[in-house]
This record gives structure tokens, sequence and C-alpha cells, in this order.
């Protein structure tokens, strides 16, 4: 194929836009072999040891949880920063390589797309779940049912302690949030042995993964867009790859039934579509912002009703036999906030100090008249593809609970579609995600001066989140309590009259911050350690007994903080600066001293 051209008084001068068409093959064929190598050196850190790239709880990294590609890189960094900063480097060079893959579009060929892709989710299926244990939530609240004989829907997980998934599972005071039909598809395989269950969910959560590529590559074809270019913008995306199918999260199961609903809408098999698609809200109720635009936005949108309204009859009584009238805990999960989501930083910003309950209800109905106008769109015009897009981005934009593959809602939409604002909205969401998962974000808003867990109100929300994810009950210890009920009579140990109020109330528990605080108090003459000798002035140093306290380091140094403020405060230079707190040894020497002359 010929890249040159002769103009008019040019002969023989190249075109630039030739040399770039030329150009865009090789380019986006090898952005997309960066992608594959940084996936698979994602997976292989992963599944070398235990780090912060997988959670298991208290579950133990054993062989069947790491997964075949255990022990291959066995040079791999033990240090946790390193790790983190080359994770977060990987993460940031695959999202600019997808951008490079999309920006070539057509120019990369099929066969390179369709191959990396699947190559790609089996990678990622050999790896250990990343990040999250939602894999064993699932299995949890299944093997509730089908082996401890509770409901899921109206009893705590709590209740099983002793089951093998216990020490794999966090949410055990969350009653389950998912579906009906997803908890009772995962019933057979919850009832095998761990091991054979996780490895059967990951197998599942991968061939939806396959088949929602399949339905888009079909979807494609039938609105007359390139198929390898929409695959290449969902199936590539490093947030599906790394986040979605790295943790293997019933999203997954979800949009393939959303899709497969699509493709049926497509192919003019209305009922099936609205049958899948009622599937997709029983699975996780996310899909209710889709499947109503999908529905309505049909050609023939009353056979879409009627399966709708069918598969809606059925699943209901389905539920109604196992679960009674209970269904997901939406009322739990829809107080939990993420304090970088954008509904938390929208409260931040309006003054309200994070996402609080009078905001979280204001964003419930923007998202609702959303739908509601995404809904209209569609059946107005017969097409559902950008309204439904544009409704999963409101819900991405209004979620207080926001994790990084929320996103791709939205991409295959994106992906289909002929509008460009769509699609760079779309873009948009992932390079945000991207960026505060990596941390990049989050530092870039801290220099900011932007602190969104530093709030009351994101303390309050943090506070609940942590009590759904404690295993026991808080209960004070007999000295807490003892100390409690003698603190009425005594000053407060915490604290002086003297001392500035703990940064706690203002500062929603940020754990940084408690330090300065703590230092203070052990470095205030007023503190309780030189209380004693300001109330006996007249008793030496020698004469004061020592402050008991456990911990042989931290004894030696409180102890000569102890004598540094006595001293101070004997010969009338109270001196606030914590000088001692960095010289125990000669401390240590000066106690020995005195006790020796005091013999």
């Amino acid at each position: 194929m010929a890249v040159t051209s002769t103009l008019p008084g040019r002969a023989g001068r190249t075109r630039p836009a030739a040399w770039a068409r030329a150009l865009r093959r090789p380019l986006g064929e090898a952005a997309v072999a960066v992608e594959v190598v940084l996936g698979t050196l994602i997976v292989l850190a992963a599944a070398e040891r235990r780090s912060h790239l997988i959670y298991a709880h208290h579950g133990a990294f054993t062989r069947w949880f790491s997964g075949p590609l255990g022990g291959l890189w066995p040079t791999l960094t033990s240090s946790p920063a390193r790790l983190h900063a080359a994770f977060a480097a990987a993460v940031l060079a695959m999202a600019v390589a997808w951008l490079v893959v999309v920006a070539c579009g057509t120019a990369v060929r099929p066969r390179v797309v369709v191959v990396s892709a699947v190559a790609l989710n089996v990678v990622f299926l050999l790896c250990p779940v990343l990040y999250y244990t939602d894999v064993f939530n699932y299995i949890g609240y299944a093997r509730m049912a089908v082996a401890h004989h509770l409901d899921p829907y109206t009893q705590l997980p709590l209740l099983q302690p002793g089951d093998p998934v216990f020490a794999y599972s966090n949410w055990h005071r969350l009653r389950s949030p998912y579906g009906p039909l997803f908890t009772v598809a995962l019933m057979p395989l919850a009832a095998l042995p761990l091991p054979v269950a996780y490895w059967g969910y990951k197998l599942l959560a991968t061939l939806a993964s396959l088949g929602l590529l399949a339905a888009l590559w079909r979807c494609a074809g039938r609105l007359g867009r390139p198929p390898a270019a929409a695959v290449a913008f969902v199936g590539l995306n490093p947030v599906v790859l790394v986040y979605a199918e790295g943790g293997k999260h019933n999203d997954l199961l979800m949009m393939a039934l959303v899709m497969a609903g699509a493709l049926l809408l497509l192919t003019r098999r209305e009922a099936a579509g609205g049958v899948a698609l009622v599937a997709a809200v029983a699975v996780k109720v996310s899909a209710a912002l889709l499947a109503p635009v999908l529905i309505l936005g049909a050609a023939r949108r009353r056979g879409a009703v009627a399966g709708a309204l069918g598969a809606a009859l059925g699943l209901g009584a389905m539920t109604l036999v196992l679960f009674g009238p209970h269904g997901p805990d939406l009322a739990d999960q829809g107080r939990l906030v993420d304090s970088y989501s954008l509904a938390n930083l929208l409260g931040l910003a309006l003054g309200r100090g994070g996402d609080d309950p009078g905001l979280r209800a204001a964003l419930r109905i923007v998202l609702a008249a959303s739908v509601l106008v995404c809904s209209a769109v569609a059946w107005r015009r017969r097409r559902w593809v950008e309204p439904a897009g544009w409704a999963a981005l409101a819900g991405v934009a209004c979620a207080s609970w926001l994790m990084p593959w929320y996103v791709m809602w939205a991409l295959p939409f994106a992906a289909l579609s002929r509008s460009r604002a769509l699609r760079i909205a779309a873009v948009a969401a992932v390079a945000y995600v991207v960026l505060i998962w990596t941390g990049q974000g989050r530092i870039a808003l801290h220099d900011l001066g932007v602190h969104p867990a530093r709030t009351a109100v994101s303390h309050v929300n943090s506070t609940f989140t942590n009590s759904l994810l404690r295993d026991h009950p808080r209960r004070p210890s007999a000295r807490r309590r003892s100390r409690h009920a003698a603190g009425r009579a005594r000053p407060s140990r915490r604290r002086s009259a003297s001392s500035s109020p703990s940064p706690r109330s203002t500062t929603a528990g940020w754990a940084p911050l408690a330090l300065p605080a703590m230092r203070a108090w052990w470095c205030t003459p007023t503190s309780r350690t030189v209380a004693p000798a300001a109330r006996h002035p007249a008793r030496s140093s020698a004469e004061m007994p020592a402050p008991e306290h456990r911990g042989g380091a931290s004894r030696r140094i409180r102890r000569g903080i102890s004598l540094k403020a006595q001293s101070t405060s004997r010969t009338g230079s109270p001196s606030t600066r914590c000088t001692s707190r960095f010289q125990p040894a000669a401390l240590s020497r000066r106690r020995r001293l005195s006790e020796r002359s005091r013999r």
C-alpha cells in the first residue's frame, strides 16, 4: 500500500497523515502486546506470595488459593512500598496502552484483539483474587443457605464462624446485598469443598466475561460498528482486566446478561431479551439502571415488556418460596460511603463535610430522575445505546460506594455508541478510577489541600463501615471499665485540662494526626506523668515512684520523660520540649545513679 503521494509543486514529499495511517497498526498492536505482558506480570506478582495485591482476610495463603502460577517469580521484591509502586506503574502503563489501542481504532487487526482478550482472561483466571474478598463473600452467602440452613437475607454471616469460608470473607455483619438468582446459582458450587467452589466460581466469572465480549461483538456487527474496536474498548480496558476480572466480581455476570438481553433485542427476540434483563437485575440490583432503558428502547417494546413481566413474576415466586418476603439488604448497602467517590467529593465541595444522609437522599432522587429521562429518550427514539450509557454513568457519578469496576457498566454502550461525548465521558471515568485506586489521584488531592477522610461526616461513615466488617462485638476490657469508673474522680489520662482538644473530633479518626497529639501528651509538663511532682513539690525526683507501664522500650522512654519533666518542674523551668524522648539510655543511667545515691 502506498503511503506517499505526489502533489503539484511538491513532488516526492510525504503526507504526514499517510505516515500516521501507516504507523497506526504497528503502534496499536505493540500497545496490545504491552498490555498482555503487564497483565501477566501483575498476575505473577500476586501469585508469588502474600502481599497487599491480594486480601485473604484471616485465611491462609495456600497453594489452592494462589493457583498454579505461584512460585514462578522468586526474585520478586518483598518491600511493600516497592511492590505498590510497581503495581501502580503497571496499571498506569496499561491505561496508556489502552488509550493508544482505542486511538488506533480499526487499524489493529481483529485477530490480534481477540487473541489478546482471550489470553488475558485465561491469565487472570489463574490469578488469586486481587485486593478484595468478594468471591468468598459470594460463596459464604450461598453456604449459609445450603450448608447451614440460614437465610442470607435476614441473618448475618457472623452466625457461621466455624465455616471454612469464614476466615476468607469479611462482611460478616452485612446481610446479602446480592440478588436471589445469584445466590441460587451459587448454591450447587457452595455445597462443594471451598477450593472447588473457589475455582468453580472463578471459571464461571471468566466464562461470563468471555460471553460479554462475544455478545458485544455481535451487537457491534448489528449496529454497524467495528466489532474489534468495540471489543478492544472493553476487553482490553485495565479497569476491567485488573479490578473486575482480577477480583472476579459478579458485575461480570450481570453485564453478560445485560449484553445478552441487548443482543436478543437487536435480533428481534424481544421477549427473551426482557427475560435476560430481568435476570440481570436478579443477579445484582445495579442492573435496574439499564434494564428499563433497554426494554423501552426496543424496536417492539411490547414483547420486551411482556417477557420482563413474566420473568419478574417467576423470579419473585422463586424468591418467595426459598427466602420468604425478603430481598437484598439495600438499606445497609446504601449507607456505605467511599471517601473518594464523586458523591463524597461533591458533599465536601458543598461544605457538608462529605456524603451525609441528606446528600445521599438527594442523589437518589437525581439518579431516579436521570434513569427516567434516559428511558423517555430511549422510548421516543427507539434507540437504547446512548441513553443506556448515560444512565450507567449517572449511576457511577451518584454512587456513594464507588468501586473501580463499576465503570464497566457504561463501557459496552460507549463502545457501541457513535456519540463522541459519551466515549469521552467513559474514558474520563476510567482515568479517574485508575488515578484514585493507584494512589496518584489521592496524592494530588492531598497536595491541593483536599482531605476527604478527615471530616466528621467521613468519620461517621467509616465507623458504620467498620461496624459491618467487625467479626465480634467490641466489649471494653476490665481495666478500661475500672478506669472509666474511676475517671470521674481524677483527671483523664489521655488529655489534661490545659492541653488542646484531640484531633479525632475534627479529623474523623485520621490516624497520622493522632501521633502529634500523643507526643504532646507525653511532653506537656501538666500531663499525668508530672502531676505527682506538681502536687508534692517538696519531694525530690529520687523519692518519686516510677510510673508503671508495660513494654520494655516504652517503659524506659516514658520513665525518662517523667524524670525530665520532674527535674524541669523542680528547677522552675517548665520546658515543653520533649528532648528526653530521644535519650532513653542517658535518662536510665541518671535514674540508676539517683537510686544509688538514695541507698
